[in-house]
């Protein structure tokens, strides 16, 4: 049997699973050939094709279930074949588990529980305690992502009972990471920090860093629920640390998620936009619909906060969409909840009644009393299950004398209850039609009480909604004059350039973005135009840092490698005092070009964004000179120690230059929502480079609006156009 521990997650974690196989593609048709030589034996044949599902599970699910099934008919083969021997059911083990993960991975719940069920009961016939235990965890992870949590409770236990008995400490630590899980759903936060506390401790002894990861991040989720943002900040940081230093692609995603959860409770609305998109980039990437569903949610919830409302609806469908197609019942009900919440605020109170009645219903399926009683029930009756097989033959001797007795008095109270029966069911009907009048007469009264309530509650929070708005706007605006008087002026521009254009649009009021200019000690011009790390109010205030660091550079400098040398490390030096271990990694990416009119040429330094030339050489045809950037920021970074290069270019009349940012060609539009890309844009400009420079900026205008569509605008953009 394949001797890997499945290990598995739930809810925002189902990244948690088996290390996956690392097999080069030449490996693959190597195993290929083998399962498809009629030569090989069947026992060989089998285990070639093992390899091969196991690796698709997570990449290429359907191709797995596929070859999981042809896997199975050979097992079956073998079974019938070595009846005395436990290969063929060891391989057909391996399918029923490869078939269990990859129908998980597509979200098929009910078809991944069916066969997780068959890996148990091979197990048990093969007597192999360690896979029992792992057929349980990966039946309970299923049930939970159904949202049957006393059924999934039940079957953690009988795992953790399993892995207690051969003291397996990184199993047991499963089990309490799965079983903290469950109490998080049922809001006793407490508890759930217990097991996860246990969990962890486990998984230092063992030295499992992945396992670390994950428990600092179930931790850090209690104490978000706890809503101590600080502690819950504090331990998804540490988790995220962990899961880029072991390459954990999903862990990556998951941490974003919980890092733009804090970042939305505390306010920071662009940082918890910023970590959501990247979240779902991630979930896209790997095709993980579950954790897609809940990053539409999320969003939708986001663009509430920011009275985004259509974009919170637009969201919210897709989560809601996802939602039922894989069954994943707890964020359906949220999306729902966000729902209400939009259509309310816009003043479609039937359609928010409607959302929150559904929401209502099905908070009410997960969370019932009857749920919590269950899995009380369930846990006192694992922590007295040794207690109750000491007496369990003394008490099957009282049964067997109560039963003896049960029978002769039922025999005598036969036929007085038959006529009691009849007159109690005649009662029954009675009393049933009264009551069912009256309670439907409270519910109608408690339904307008709590319409009534609802209202009053929205008007109020409307109201604090609108004053914060306002106030934030004003901040905003206010943020905005300042940074414009930082930009270079018109007056500067036009003094020293004959024909320019400037394409400035900034992703928010205000920009990461910036364009800046000065004339040198020696009397040459410069010019700079600049992508400062973030965008909105952060990208906004680097931009001033970086700013003024250009302008302290130019007071002893000319040659632009200089200037950029001696601004990155101000910018280091100032970011050193921000309280991060190593110092802040903030700077910005640019182009600075200094025009030298006596020597009629370019001097250009540039950080990660390219300059391009349109050389103007009369009647030939045009030449498109690239000057490529130094692959480093103006920033700290494991080059900063190198000096940046210098290019030196000579221009003639009617050549023109373009700087730029990244934003433009980054931006996601067209028919099939993808990049703009660096290419097409350069053929864009060079194509229009002989038109006059203000025909210029107004194609790249419209292009630009055309392209972006409904979608939103991902980053700022600049581009410069100047012609000699």
């Amino acid at each position: 049997m394949r001797k890997i521990k499945s290990i598995n997650s739930v809810v925002l974690f189902t990244a948690f699973v088996c290390t996956l196989l690392e097999c080069k593609a030449q490996n693959i048709d190597s195993l290929f050939k083998i399962y498809n030589s009629i030569e090989n034996n069947d026992t060989i044949r089998v285990k070639a094709i093992d390899e091969i599902a196991w690796s698709y599970r997570y990449t290429n699910p359907d191709s797995a279930i596929l070859l999981a099934n042809q896997q199975l008919q050979l097992a079956t083969k073998l079974s019938k074949t070595y009846k005395t021997l436990n290969l063929g059911k060891e391989q057909e083990y391996n399918a029923f588990k490869t078939l269990g993960v990859a129908n998980k991975s597509a979200g098929n719940y009910q078809k991944s529980l069916e066969y997780y069920f068959h890996c148990l009961y091979l197990s048990e016939e093969l007597n192999d305690t360690t896979e029992i235990g792992n057929s349980n965890i990966s039946i309970g992870i299923i049930y939970y992502n159904l949202s049957n949590f006393p059924k999934s409770l039940e079957y953690y236990l009988k795992a953790m009972k399993l892995f207690e008995s051969i003291n397996d400490k990184e199993s047991l630590g499963m089990c309490y990471n799965n079983i903290g899980l469950i109490y998080v759903n049922q809001k006793n936060y407490s508890k759930a920090i217990e097991y996860y506390s246990k969990a962890l401790k486990l998984s230092i002894e063992i030295k499992d860093k992945e396992t670390i990861g994950y428990c600092y991040t179930y931790i850090g989720s209690a104490y978000y629920y706890k809503m101590d943002l600080i502690r819950a900040f504090e331990y998804y940081t540490k988790s995220l640390q962990i899961k880029e230093e072991t390459n954990d692609i999903r862990g990556i995603g998951i941490s974003y998620t919980n890092l733009a959860l804090v970042m939305q409770d505390l306010g920071n609305h662009t940082k918890a936009l910023d970590y959501y998109k990247k979240s779902l980039q991630i979930k896209y990437q790997i095709e993980d619909k579950l954790g897609m569903g809940i990053c539409y949610s999320n969003i939708g919830s986001l663009y509430n906060t920011i009275n985004n409302y259509k974009l919170a609806i637009t969201y919210c469908d897709s989560a809601i969409k996802i939602s039922k197609e894989i069954g994943d019942i707890d964020s359906e009900r949220l999306a729902y909840q966000h729902l209400a919440t939009s259509y309310s605020r816009l003043g479609k109170y039937k359609e928010a009644y409607e959302y929150h009645i559904k929401f209502k219903e099905l908070t009410d399926s997960i969370f019932n009393a009857d749920n919590s009683e269950q899995m009380g029930d369930m846990k006192t009756q694992f922590e007295v299950e040794k207690k109750e097989a000491e007496i369990k033959a003394e008490q099957n001797k009282k049964d067997a004398i109560a039963l003896v007795e049960t029978k002769r008095k039922n025999s005598i109270l036969l036929s007085v209850s038959l006529l009691g029966i009849f007159i109690f069911i005649f009662s029954i009907y009675i009393f049933r039609s009264l009551r069912i009048t009256r309670k439907q007469k409270l519910i109608i009264e408690q339904k307008e009480k709590e319409t009534q309530k609802q209202n009053e509650t929205i008007s109020y929070q409307k109201h604090l909604v609108e004053e914060k708005h306002k106030e934030i706007t004003d901040s905003i605006n206010y943020a905005e004059r300042i940074q414009r008087s930082f930009l270079a002026s018109t007056d500067l521009l036009d003094d020293n350039l004959n024909e320019y254009f400037i394409l400035f649009k900034p992703k928010d009021v205000v920009s990461g973005d910036f364009y800046w200019a000065s004339k040198l000690i020696n009397g040459d011009f410069a010019i700079v135009t600049a992508d400062s790390t973030g965008h909105g109010v952060p990208g906004a205030i680097m931009s001033l840092l970086n700013i003024t660091s250009l302008e302290k550079a130019i007071e002893t400098n000319t040659n632009p490698v200089e200037i950029l040398n001696h601004t990155r490390n101000t910018i280091i030096n100032r970011l050193k005092k921000d309280g991060s271990p190593e110092g802040g990694k903030d700077g910005m990416d640019c182009s600075l070009i200094v025009f030298d009119r006596a020597q009629k040429r370019l001097h250009i330094a540039a950080a990660n964004n390219p300059v391009w030339v349109v050389k103007n050489p009369g009647n030939t045809a045009l030449e498109v000179l690239e000057i490529k950037p130094d692959k480093m920021p103006v920033g700290k970074h494991d080059r900063d120690k190198e000096s940046f290069n210098l290019k030196t270019i000579d221009v003639n009349e009617g050549d023109t230059i373009y700087t730029l940012t990244d934003g433009y060609p980054d931006q996601f539009g067209g028919e099939s929502g993808k990049k703009f890309m660096s290419k097409r844009l350069r053929e864009l400009i060079v194509s229009n480079s002989q038109l006059p420079i203000n025909e210029q900026k107004e194609i790249l205008e419209t292009t630009f609006k055309n392209w972006v569509g409904n979608l939103e605008q991902v980053d700022d953009v600049t581009i410069i156009g100047i012609k000699i």
